[in-house]
């Protein structure tokens, strides 16, 4: 897997959370954006999945937008991604392949991470096939 490391000015993601949850409900959360997308007939080139915790209560995500694009579009929920540093990967395989991936960058020897929200960055260029999937970790 290809890393890299990224320094990042916070920044508030809208569009909505799954709350006390499991991975299962996550594609609903991101349906409901997409609709809302459709809507406004809106294609924005990026998009973030938003982990804020996973334990025993459940899952909490946030599927949506960087808060300045949202304009027009009803998206109840907003999460705050921290300044900081991050180590950021390349999903290889699609979706299906953020859980090992992410154990990947989890398992980076050497790293000191951080208590902050994890990410997903779904880039969406012109051409499908060049669509990419990054996963930022907050390091220390």
């Amino acid at each position: 897997m290809f890393a890299r490391f990224e320094e990042i000015e916070g920044f508030i993601v809208k569009g909505f959370a799954v709350k006390n949850g499991g991975r299962a409900d996550i594609p609903v959360q991101w349906n409901k954006l997409e609709q809302e997308l459709d809507v406004v007939n809106l294609r924005p080139k990026i998009t973030y999945g938003v982990c804020i915790s996973m334990g025993d209560e459940g899952l909490h995500y946030v599927a949506g937008l960087v808060s300045s694009a949202v304009k027009g579009i009803n998206a109840p929920d907003q999460v705050l991604v921290s300044a900081g540093r991050y180590l950021v990967g390349i999903v290889e395989h699609g979706i299906e392949d953020i859980p090992a991936s992410l154990e990947a960058l989890l398992n980076v020897k050497g790293i000191n991470f951080r208590h902050a929200p994890c990410f997903e960055k779904y880039h969406f260029y012109d051409e499908a096939e060049n669509n990419e999937i990054e996963l930022w970790v907050p390091i220390e």
